[in-house]
């Protein structure tokens, strides 16, 4: 998580510039997976309230890995969570529960196509 906190400033899958290489966001989303977070993990990365890109990547996690049926118990306590960040490199900012939002309805968020199934 300390990482997290000091190293990303955005969400995206891609690092900002004219150079294509993976994001500081999404290697470490990657040593998430290779880890297989707990649901007590998982609990900390939601409500950890010194980085909202802490949070954002948690929800990603989630998106990735939860089983489909599950997803929505993971979201629901998010849906309306007012924190202000920006998830992308644009700078532009939105809140934490419509980023939830978007992750849960949307089959694309920055380009990458999410499974279908939820």
């Amino acid at each position: 998580m300390d990482e997290i906190y000091n190293q990303v400033d955005h969400v995206e899958p891609w690092m900002t510039g004219n150079c294509r290489g993976p994001s500081k966001a999404f290697c470490l989303l990657y040593k998430f997976f290779t880890m297989k977070l707990t649901v007590k993990q998982m609990h900390g990365l939601l409500k950890h309230s010194d980085s909202p890109y802490i949070r954002a990547i948690g929800f990603l996690y989630l998106r990735y890995v939860a089983d489909p049926k599950t997803l929505w118990t993971w979201y629901e306590p998010y849906i309306k969570d007012d924190e202000e960040f920006s998830p992308g490199s644009n700078g532009r900012m939105t809140t934490m529960g419509m980023y939830v939002r978007d992750l849960l309805l949307g089959q694309v968020v920055f380009l990458v196509l999410f499974s279908s199934q939820v």
